[in-house]
């Protein structure tokens, strides 16, 4: 685990994941999809459905109410907005509640060239999975956000 400073956060905090990629399109064509939460079943790992959406997403308090697992009968809780910066920046408070809440945060990073560097990182905050980080958790929430990312450089670069 690295200490990263967080926007908010009087000091760093100790992210348990951070995945970057390279994507061959705009911050504002990643944007599209980072910063509107009704897409996040398409590309983000475990994300079954996006229930309801307040209509201020992505501004800061606003909520996602959103479906893990499976479609209906999945785990049901809330994502919200902690900050954002478009379309460079958004942390939320990601619930899966009772095993995790975590806090996740995607950075993009234009090059002037056409191209953006996007960084994930994820830590946990509280529940069972923020005491149980070990040697197999890390690994998998790595694999996981791998993935996460490469389904968004997917679409942000066939948009």
């Amino acid at each position: 685990m690295i200490a990263v400073p967080v926007p908010g956060s009087e000091k760093p905090v100790r992210v348990t994941s951070r995945n970057e990629a390279w994507f061959n399109t705009t911050p504002d064509a990643v944007w599209r999809y980072v910063g509107d939460a009704r897409t996040y079943p398409d590309w983000v790992v475990g994300a079954a459905e996006s229930r309801k959406v307040d209509a201020e997403y992505p501004q800061p308090g606003a909520t996602l109410h959103h479906t893990q697992g499976l479609p209906k009968v999945g785990l049901k809780d809330t994502s919200t907005v902690v900050s954002a910066t478009p379309p460079e920046d958004l942390e939320l408070e990601v619930r899966i509640r009772p095993f995790a809440v975590n806090g996740v945060r995607f950075m993009l990073r234009g090059d002037g060239n056409g191209r953006t560097h996007v960084t994930m990182l994820e830590w946990p905050k509280s529940g069972v999975v923020a005491r149980l980080i070990g040697p197999l958790f890390v690994p998998a929430l790595r694999l996981r956000n791998a993935e996460t990312l490469r389904r968004l450089k997917n679409l942000s670069e066939s948009a």
